[in-house]
């Protein structure tokens, strides 16, 4: 068990470290484009603004798992954290997961704002609603925020059991370090072929 956890606490290390090149890169780039074209078509700027956001996200995100390889004391920086903008954002990129399938998918927000490590935050909810989508057949998925707290419930494939649902992977294993480290709250629980995840967020003292 310590051998494995190991291998992937150095594999995590290496494979966040090695990404900074190519993202920096990336970033380089798509700065570059508007100093070559600055009168791009609406369509083209959405594209650049999409590529120039992806790219910001995935550079908080290897921070952020350095500084969890780490084990760090270090207080990661916070900002003002649009919930309810992040969370329409996150589900947004993920729907390809659902492509032909015959999922229902409600979404429930309300404007809220709290000071938060918006790369960790990113990373927890990205995790949940990517296990939520992939594991999802047919039926129902929700998604509520209220204020501080973010809730996702999804049907289970019935050939499924539960201790084939109950985790997944290097992800579940994030989102726990992640609400540890940070004291957030996580509560996970499977009913009636329905599995919910639910967080609170407590912003930093």
């Amino acid at each position: 068990m310590w051998g494995a956890h190991s291998r992937e606490k150095e594999f995590l290390g290496f494979a966040s470290h090695e990404l900074r090149t190519p993202i920096a890169t990336l970033r380089s780039n798509a700065t570059l484009l508007d100093k070559i074209s600055t009168s791009p078509s609406p369509k083209e700027r959405e594209v650049r603004d999409r590529i120039l956001r992806a790219s910001l996200t995935m550079k908080g995100i290897t921070e952020t798992l350095l500084w969890l390889n780490r084990d760090s004391q270090e207080a990661l920086e916070t900002s003002d954290v649009h919930i309810e903008e992040i969370l329409k954002q996150i589900t947004g990129e993920l729907e390809y997961l659902l492509a032909g399938k015959d999922v229902n998918v409600t979404v429930q927000t309300q404007p809220t704002v709290m000071q938060l490590p918006e790369a960790a935050f990113r990373i927890l909810i990205t995790n949940i609603i990517r296990n939520a989508f992939q594991h999802t057949i047919h039926g129902q998925i929700q998604i509520i925020q209220d204020g501080n707290s973010i809730r996702v419930s999804n049907t289970l494939p019935a050939s499924q059991s539960k201790t084939q649902t109950t985790g997944f992977g290097l992800g579940l294993k994030l989102i726990r370090r992640l609400v540890s480290r940070f004291n957030w709250a996580l509560t996970e629980q499977e009913k009636d072929a329905t599995k919910q995840m639910t967080v609170i967020f407590h912003p930093k003292q």
